[in-house]
């Protein structure tokens, strides 16, 4: 098996390149920090994983939308990015050393927020797509600028993998996750907040951004 470097056009035969595994680290470092192990962490605060998906919901078009949007956005990507690893996919698009640093610190600071909003969540927090009616509406911290600051986080990390691995493709599966994403917010978890906590949601709503912070 042979790996290749992204910035250059010569095979390296047996020897190892990192480079050319970026992109699945970060991808691994992501799901087993800002995913597995915020369930870990719930499930030692609370007892419960934070995982609560009702029937109602999971039977609803928009849920169904959603689920297969995000889940062919980021099983895209990590094809994707296997493939890279086993020079089976090339990128259409060469960034060089410093798209890979770019690549890299856009990856982190998306990590950054995301670890950091669900950590300001605390024990109401729950997996994405999941509902409760007992966590009470989380305002301080990063969402103070945006109402869903985990999901921003993550959609800067995707973008910066996709730095790291640039072509059409990733690009397409990152707006894929972004529109599923926004299909979640809209029509499942922003009713229901409304639902659980009634005005005051709203006049959060009318304050703070669903995503992008308000500038003025």
């Amino acid at each position: 098996m042979s790996f290749k470097c992204s910035f250059t056009s010569h095979k390296l035969g047996n020897n190892y390149c990192i480079i050319n595994i970026m992109a699945l680290i970060a991808i691994i470092i992501f799901s087993l920090t800002a995913l597995i192990g915020r369930v870990v962490i719930h499930y030692k605060l609370t007892g419960t994983s934070g995982i609560k998906f009702e029937r109602k919901s999971l039977s609803s078009t928009s849920f169904s939308i959603y689920s297969v949007l995000v889940s062919v956005g980021f099983y895209g990507i990590v094809i994707l990015s296997i493939l890279d690893v086993l020079n089976k996919f090339n990128a259409q698009f060469n960034l060089g050393i410093n798209g890979i640093i770019l690549g890299s610190i856009i990856v982190l600071l998306g990590l950054f927020i995301t670890m950091v909003a669900q950590y300001q969540m605390g024990t109401s927090w729950r997996y994405i797509g999941s509902k409760s009616n007992d966590t009470k509406l989380i305002t301080h911290g990063l969402f103070k600028y945006s109402r869903n600051p985990i999901y921003v986080g993550g959609l800067i990390f995707f973008t910066g993998v996709i730095i790291l691995l640039p072509d059409y493709l990733t690009i397409l599966f990152l707006i894929f996750i972004y529109a599923g994403l926004e299909i979640l917010v809209r029509y499942q978890e922003e009713p229901h907040l409304k639902e659980v906590h009634g005005g005051i949601y709203e006049d959060y709503c009318n304050k703070v951004n669903r995503f992008i912070p308000k500038i003025f």
